[in-house]
């Protein structure tokens, strides 16, 4: 799938028309010029969602009340509108003209992005990393984010149930129904987290000897009915749900350290902890491929300031099996053909 054409209006600082190349995009511009934002509304398309908007409204540009973000994909012309009128903000899609539901319109594009943020998420919090695993699958995969939604939800309400029965408004038996659906949905959450982990060390393994030294090790919280009433007390005392994917984290062991694999985050130098990141990130490549039989497109963020050389040139060398936009201040020598924007 190619990202042929993109026509902006009144999205962030843009009202214009791109013409993309089906490999190389260099965005080049200084860092007021909204490179990031041209990133984003890339995203938009794949996941129907920003990467850093925290409400949708930011997206539309100052004083008006509509922004659009058409993409040409192969030959289907997809579309999202952000309306924000009268205080309330909506988003629509549509894909050939035909009104979607989001799960129905992010099918039709997938991409991958690799930001300097990113490299915090081997030492960061345990957040960023389901957050990780979150993006891995949301990007194409209703079956994903349907469940997780509904469980985000349903915890919320246990939540709120645990606390009225702190409050003696509530009693026990009101969790029952809420604890059904957070053993439903979190097991499918719990599988295919797992599945994309397994994934990771077989493709390191199998087809990536420079990341051969690697493995990631699943820290899963499961969940379920009767481990919901083990942990009952403890939830009622802190007033939340203790267990499940809202816990889950990951860690990335290296056998650099000796025969025992050591945790990068704690054993691990910047440089070693910057090249495990990469590695999960062409992991995520990688699966999406595999899934879906189609390549996704890479959006890489200004990322090269942040890479020693050694990972500079395994980025580089992936470039050509995939269509790339690659942020950056300044021009860069690439061994190949490239679409050149200036902002």
């Amino acid at each position: 799938m190619k990202l042929n054409k993109l026509n902006l209006e009144n999205f962030r600082n843009y009202s214009r028309k791109f013409k993309f190349s089906p490999q190389l995009n260099l965005i080049i511009g200084q860092n007021t010029a909204g490179k990031t934002n041209l990133l984003e509304s890339i995203f938009l398309l794949a996941y129907g969602e920003s990467f850093r908007a925290t409400r949708n409204e930011e997206m539309v540009s100052w004083g008006e009340t509509l922004a659009l973000i058409e993409g040409t994909v192969n030959e289907e012309f997809l579309k999202i509108a952000i309306k924000s009128e009268d205080g309330e903000v909506s988003k629509q899609f549509w894909v050939e003209g035909v009104d979607k539901k989001k799960s129905q319109f992010i099918k039709h594009f997938s991409a991958v992005i690799f930001r300097p943020e990113d490299i915090r998420m081997i030492q960061g919090s345990p957040g960023r990393r389901r957050d990780f695993l979150d993006d891995v699958w949301s990007s194409w995969s209703w079956e994903y984010q349907q469940p997780l939604i509904t469980y985000n939800k349903a915890i919320t309400r246990r939540n709120k149930v645990l606390r009225r029965i702190q409050e003696g408004k509530a009693n026990k038996e009101e969790l029952y129904f809420w604890s059904q659906t957070l053993e439903k949905n979190g097991e499918i959450i719990r599988q295919k987290r797992e599945g994309f982990l397994d994934f990771a060390n077989n493709y390191w393994k199998e087809k990536r000897s420079e990341f051969s030294h690697l493995e990631v090790r699943y820290l899963s919280s499961p969940v379920t009915v009767d481990l919901l009433e083990e942990s009952y007390q403890k939830d009622l005392n802190m007033g939340m749900t203790t267990i499940g994917p809202q816990r889950d984290d990951f860690v990335v062991k290296s056998t650099e350290f000796g025969d025992d694999p050591k945790n990068v985050a704690t054993w691990g130098s910047r440089g070693q902890q910057r090249l495990a990141t990469l590695a999960l990130k062409l992991a995520q490549l990688a699966f999406i491929e595999d899934q879906q039989g189609k390549k996704p497109a890479l959006l890489l963020d200004d990322i090269f300031s942040e890479l020693d050389q050694g990972n500079q040139e395994l980025v580089v060398s992936l470039l050509p099996r995939y269509q790339t936009f690659l942020t950056t201040t300044e021009d860069i020598v690439v061994p190949f053909e490239a679409e050149v924007i200036s902002l």
